[in-house]
């Protein structure tokens, strides 16, 4: 279970304000619903766990096609 304050926590560290997301322009004349003409748009998150000063990581399997066996963030996509 995450810890209450943690939202305080992560707002004091990041200086005590919003970060809204900036503003992104409209879709394209040429934008379409898919098909051959989308675009494919992908979403990365890192997760940083830490206690008593150690951090998490993942390793990544020997056997994947990119940099196989290292030690990593974990992070989704």
């Amino acid at each position: 279970m995450l810890d209450p304050q943690l939202p305080e926590a992560l707002s004091d560290a990041l200086g005590g304000t919003d970060h809204p997301a900036p503003l992104l322009p409209g879709p394209r004349e040429d934008a379409c619903q898919g098909g051959a003409g989308a675009v494919k748009n992908v979403i990365g998150a890192h997760l940083f766990l830490e206690r008593d000063g150690r951090t998490l990581l993942g390793r990544r399997h020997p056997d994947v096609e990119f940099a196989g066996g290292v030690w990593h963030a974990l992070a989704v996509h």
